[in-house]
């Protein structure tokens, strides 16, 4: 009698675990924070000139930030961000002082979609538990972060002078890498590249 019930326990067991891998591709149970970034407008600034067209001041965007859960992420909370900046050979541009940093709460949810149990309404992200109706893995809904300064006064004033020295600035870029903890209680982080665009104006406070 006790080998039966711990062949059944052990059936059972065997059972859940099947079907959570295999729901979605075969992620893992506690799956780990895949996420990516969308920044808006973009890494950059403009300038203010006079009417000789002298440079008089650099205005400096910041941008906003949004968030997406990959399919099959598990939820996280994005909490720092740090930023460095390369030219188009790879280079730092500032050999010093060439990264910058902060801290931001922002919660993504976990990237999968549901229905709700009567199979009529579809459901995404929190909605959706591992013992949701019609589970799936799929892209989590946007989560909206603050508005971060990304780009320093030091770094548009080198892109300004390299461009002016000839050099290619097409491709001087802007490596954003953000950190935090999933809801599974691992960390994560993640680089997304962004070129750095001139001109790009959004209200922003500006420096020289």
């Amino acid at each position: 009698m006790t080998h039966s019930r711990s062949a059944l326990l052990v059936t059972m067991g065997a059972v859940l675990t099947l079907t959570l891998a295999s729901c979605g591709g075969g992620s893992s149970l506690l799956p780990s924070a895949s996420l990516k970034s969308q920044i808006t407008p973009g890494v950059g600034f403009d300038v203010d000139t006079n009417d000789a067209g002298e440079i008089t001041n650099i205005v400096l965007v910041q941008p906003s930030v949004r968030f997406f859960a990959q399919a099959g992420s598990t939820g996280a909370t994005v909490e720092r961000y740090s930023v460095e900046y390369f030219n188009s050979a790879g280079q730092e541009i500032i050999p010093s002082g060439n990264q910058v940093s902060g801290t931001m709460n922002v919660r993504v949810q976990p990237g999968r979609r549901c229905t709700s149990e009567d199979g009529q309404t579809p459901l995404v992200g929190d909605a959706c538990t591992l013992f949701s109706k019609n589970l799936d893995y799929a892209p989590g809904p946007p989560s909206d972060g603050p508005s971060v300064a990304l780009l320093p006064g030091s770094i548009a004033r080198a892109y300004l002078e390299s461009r002016a020295g000839g050099q290619n600035v097409n491709d001087f870029q802007a490596r954003v890498t953000f950190s935090g903890r999933a809801d599974n209680g691992s960390t994560f982080s993640f680089t997304d590249s962004y070129n750095i665009i001139h001109p790009l104006r959004l209200t922003a406070g500006g420096g020289n």
